[in-house]
């Protein structure tokens, strides 16, 4: 008998044709570029050029590189996460670095810890009713404000604490009544997007545990964007609060093509799936998975605001299966 958990390789571009673990594809509904995108793509690739390195050649390659990789692979069919995934590849190669976000992650997780003491210590963990279970989820969804260079999206670390402490009246969409009759008791698969953000989510995973029956985390398996490694997480204390800490993959949000068996394995076990960021929403959107799906993020970017027929910069939490 062929284990359902199998190692499976489908050429990038061909993702929606096949059917992965049953899963299926949502046909309609999921989230492709928009021509803005283009230019954010773009713009992003060279601010991050800038801050890793002072070589003005190199930015130049970058701009180049990442130039032919959207006139090659940019079409109405490309989704967000995936094409921006291939574009930080690029800038790794050009620059020589693993990791160009290293040090803005490293800062994001030192500020964030130093707020989030504060904000959580007016809230009561052991308190399991749900408005308290929606005033953490509603801090979990600003918390996604953490985020760098997204076209018309304007952050710095000293204005995160506003961005918690103005959440719920920030709060667009609100499907946390449904998420919290649905996690008491179940196995809920928790994936987590940006560092600094993560610090947040620690203690949500931590409140969590007070109300399922088991939590899973999981981190990206290495460095794409500034989204948390499971290298990060495991660091910043995630193996003591999760019961699980597991690697997901190398793709922004969840690509199931190029997942983890880890993740495929967490993706069959859990009752609920709970996923941080704009990249989980356009990326989860592509499968039937069987199963509840909740994405919990703040609308940063005018796409994805446009979709989920929200202002720009609004908090959203959506079940979307």
């Amino acid at each position: 008998m062929v284990s359902p958990f199998f190692a499976l390789y489908i050429p990038p571009g061909n993702y929606r044709k096949f059917d992965i673990l049953g899963f299926g594809n949502t046909e309609g509904g999921t989230l492709k570029v928009e021509p803005e995108c283009y230019i954010c793509l773009l713009e992003r690739a060279l601010k991050i050029a800038q801050l890793a390195s002072s070589d003005r050649e190199k930015v130049v390659e970058v701009l180049k590189g990442v130039s032919e990789l959207l006139i090659r692979e940019f079409t109405r069919e490309s989704v967000p996460a995936i094409i921006g995934t291939k574009r930080e590849r690029v800038i790794s190669e050009i620059l020589g670095i693993e990791d160009p976000y290293r040090k803005l992650k490293e800062e994001s997780n030192r500020v964030a810890a130093e707020i989030v003491q504060e904000i959580f210590a007016e809230i009561d963990l052991d308190d399991i009713s749900y408005a308290n279970f929606r005033r953490v989820m509603i801090l979990a969804a600003a918390a996604n404000a953490m985020e760098w260079f997204i076209r018309g999206h304007r952050f710095s670390l000293e204005i995160f604490d506003n961005e918690l402490k103005a959440a719920t009246e920030n709060l667009a969409i609100d499907d946390s009544q449904t998420l919290y009759g649905l996690v008491k008791g179940r196995n809920i698969l928790y994936l987590l997007d940006n560092a600094g953000e993560a610090v947040v989510d620690l203690w949500v995973v931590r409140y969590l545990k007070k109300l399922a029956k088991r939590v899973v985390v999981g981190a990206k398996s290495r460095p794409v964007l500034n989204d948390i490694t499971v290298d990060e997480a495991r660091s910043i204390g995630f193996e003591e609060v999760a019961d699980a800490l597991i690697p997901t993959g190398e793709y922004v949000g969840v690509v199931l093509e190029y997942a983890t068996e880890e993740l495929r394995r967490e993706l069959s076990i859990a009752d609920v799936i709970i996923a941080k960021g704009m990249g989980s929403f356009e990326t989860l959107t592509e499968y039937r998975l069987g199963k509840p799906i909740f994405v919990i993020l703040k609308a940063k970017c005018v796409p994805v605001a446009r979709i989920l027929g929200v202002e720009q910069g609004k908090l959203v939490i959506k079940r979307i299966a």
